[in-house]
Order: structure tokens, then sequence, then C-alpha cells
């Protein structure tokens, strides 16, 4: 039985936060993307760590387990939104996905959405159920596009 690592990765996020947390075992670790920072931090920071990280894995698809987004602030939320961007785009033109999360996928293949391609608003919409289970009483819910929702339990 191999050793067990638990590891959080702060990336070179600007004034924002983009996570990796790494778990499991040593030899075959699990990934949870918490954050994306600003936009420009996916192409800067995540996506070439991402990139990284698979290819040490040895290539192939590599697994992200969850996608959190910790609250939905810009400095947060749009590198996220960048990277479902461009797993998006690759799943439009049937290109193989580098990047695999069961959550991601059910989302981004549903119809009649066009996943995360716009931004989050200005004006919160009022609290309500999220997709896939409920908000805490007082929520913030966002629609971000299609059938995918965030919630935040601060005000």
């Amino acid at each position: 039985m191999g050793a067990d690592v638990f590891t959080l990765e702060a990336l070179e996020a600007k004034y924002g936060d983009s996570l990796l947390l790494h778990y499991g075992d040593f030899d075959d670790p699990r990934l949870i993307v918490i954050d994306g920072g600003p936009a420009t931090v996916y192409a800067d920071a995540l996506r070439p760590r991402l990139d990284a990280i698979q290819k040490k894995r040895g290539g192939g698809q590599l697994e992200i387990r969850m996608l959190m987004v910790s609250h939905i602030d810009l400095d947060h939320i749009n590198g996220v939104l960048k990277l479902t961007e461009a797993l998006r785009k690759d799943l439009d033109a049937k290109r193989p996905l580098p990047l695999l999360s069961a959550t991601m996928m059910s989302a981004l293949r549903r119809k009649g959405g066009n996943i995360l391609r716009r931004g989050i608003g200005d004006t919160p919409p009022p609290a309500t159920t999220a997709t896939g289970g409920g908000a805490a009483v007082g929520a913030s819910v966002r629609r971000v596009a299609g059938s995918m929702s965030l919630s935040s339990s601060s005000p």
C-alpha cells in the first residue's frame, strides 16, 4: 500500500485565487481545481500547470475529480469560465478532451446550453434552489448559462 498525499498547490493568480488540491495515493493522486483566478490566469498559469501534471502522469486524459468555485467574484471565477469555455470548444469540435470531470461533462453535454459562455452579471438573482441540490437559505444562486448554476452561501 502506497503513501498518501494531501497537498494544496497555490498557482500564481495575480490578485485572485487558483488552487489545486492533490490527494489520495502518492503514485496516483486525485485532483480538485478550486477557483481559477482572473481571466488571464487560465492561459498563464492554470492550463500550463494542468498540462504539466497531465504529462507527468503519462499523458492521456487528466481527470479532475471536482471543479469548485469558492465564491462568485471575478478574481475567482473568470479562470474557471475560461477552462469550461476551452472544454466546450473541444467538445463542440469533437476533439478528444485533455481534461475530464464527470460533473463538468454532464453539464457541458446538456442540450440547449451555451455553458458558461457569458460572464457573471452584476445583479444577483433572488435566492432559489440550485440545479442538482438545494442552496442554503439566503444563498445567492446565479444562473450562469444553459442548465448549470453556481451557488454561494455568502451574502
